[in-house]
């Protein structure tokens, strides 16, 4: 499909899932704007600004971003794009290094709402079909994952910038909608930002010694996990390789995050890597 019919199939589908829209034209081109979303009310999420980078065009992110999903577009400049994704606020700045970065972002959505999810996005996109130990839910399709440990379904996907990005319905908060359907106003916010390090276990214990956060299910010597379902900081082994281990290897690359005032993050903890919560 053409970025053009992209942009008019998910406009459309926004337009018809939020009555809170009202669309003008504009240089040809039918613009919707709308209201903030009545569901989006919880303040407790995490993570509320998340920088990175990218070696992709920046016209190819807004492409996907906004005239994909539908994003607002928060900034916008040669070298610097932002977008507002539920209570979230992502930016990516062009960069020209050798190694194209990658990173690794989850989106809570309504925990009833997995299934919606996967229709609505096959629509225009493609999903990552994981292993198959991870399908052990008869009612689900083989492109949803069910994590047992925390209780949640999730499908996984690329960005044009090769970033791993993944819908999350979290059982353990309850938060069903009761909307028909999906569109990109049941995405939530940013639950899952990863930070890719070379001993998990001495950044794990050293995070939680400089904040508030805590440890979260299924810790290892590879993994760690900070937060709660309302968002987490991930910590992945230099060793391993995205997308259930099957994808590129993990590396370092600059990521800045922004968390809530009262998650109290030392912000000179990674200090000895391109890391910084601002």
């Amino acid at each position: 499909m053409s970025a053009e019919n992209n942009y008019w199939t998910r406009r459309d589908f926004i337009g018809k899932s939020s009555a809170a829209c009202f669309s003008t034209f504009l240089s040809g081109h039918l613009q919707l704007t709308c209201q903030p979303v009545t569901h989006l009310k919880n303040e407790d999420n995490l993570l509320r600004e998340i920088h990175l980078t990218t070696t992709t065009s920046l016209d190819e992110m807004v492409d996907f971003y906004d005239k994909g999903f539908g994003f607002d577009v928060m900034l916008e400049t040669e070298f610097k794009i932002g977008f507002q994704i539920g209570l979230t606020q992502v930016y990516f700045s062009k960069v020209e290094v050798v190694n194209t970065p990658h990173y690794h972002i989850a989106f809570n959505i309504p925990e009833n709402k997995i299934q919606h999810a996967e229709s609505w996005h096959l629509k225009d996109y493609s999903i990552i079909q994981p292993p198959e130990h991870l399908l052990d839910q008869p009612n689900y399709s083989e492109n949803i994952v069910y994590f047992r440990h925390w209780d949640a379904h999730s499908i996984f996907f690329y960005d044009p910038a090769g970033n791993l990005l993944e819908y999350i319905a979290r059982h353990t908060l309850n938060n069903p909608s009761t909307s028909s359907g999906f569109s990109s106003t049941d995405i939530l916010y940013a639950s899952e930002i990863g930070f890719v390090v070379k001993d998990v276990n001495t950044w794990r214990d050293k995070l939680m010694a400089n904040s508030s956060l805590t440890a979260y299910a299924n810790q290892s010597n590879s993994f760690g996990a900070l937060g709660d379902e309302h968002g987490l900081v991930l910590l992945f082994s230099d060793q391993g390789r995205a997308v259930f281990n099957r994808g590129r290897k993990r590396d370092i690359y600059k990521t800045q995050v922004r968390l809530r005032a009262n998650s109290n993050m030392a912000k000179g903890v990674f200090a000895s890597y391109p890391y910084a919560f601002i």
